[in-house]
């Protein structure tokens, strides 16, 4: 997996970038003030999606997710992170799909991200349920899982927060 490394370096943009990375974007974004989200907001217009992180537990900001979905029909992503250590960073999902065509925007919370073993970043259920594929088509709802069993699900969890552990930086190093 390639990394992208957006000029300052810290929790939220290593999440961001974490998830551009996925999103097959290229770009550098500055964050955007969105009045109802964190400060870690930005603007993804080539897959119609809005991205922001925040280390605030739920349900904070899981109403503007749905209502900024709706209003401008984007694609609404907010990253919860609950922890970071050494080794693995534990997080969350709230989202709104807003890009559904002829529908209302789709909302579903307390997802984590998933990792197949060839690097496919995924956001999946606690148990089962509809899923969203992340790629170069963007936010995509998908109802057959990427795994077989929960193990595997399990594993792909582990390997989403190991990937996510090694892009913080280390204590006292100069990026």
């Amino acid at each position: 997996m390639s990394t992208i490394i957006l000029p300052t370096f810290d929790l939220e943009s290593a999440v961001l970038g974490y998830l551009l990375n996925a999103l097959d974007i290229s770009d550098s974004y500055a964050c955007t003030l969105e009045a109802a989200l964190p400060d870690a907001t930005i603007y993804v217009e080539e897959r119609g999606a809005v991205l922001t992180v925040t280390t605030t537990p739920s349900p904070l900001f899981r109403n503007a997710v749905a209502s900024l979905a709706a209003e401008q029909r984007y694609d609404v992503v907010l990253v919860r992170v609950a922890t970071v250590d050494e080794d693995i960073v534990r997080s969350s999902v709230d989202l709104s799909l807003g890009l559904l065509p002829g529908a209302d925007p789709w909302s579903m919370n307390e997802l984590e991200p998933w990792v197949s073993r060839d690097g496919a970043l995924w956001l999946v259920p606690p148990a089962f349920g509809p899923m969203v594929s992340v790629s170069n088509e963007g936010f995509v709802l998908e109802l057959v899982p990427p795994y077989q069993t929960m193990a595997q699900r399990t594993a792909g969890i582990i390997r989403a927060g190991g990937e996510l552990a090694s892009l913080m930086p280390v204590p006292g190093e100069v990026r």
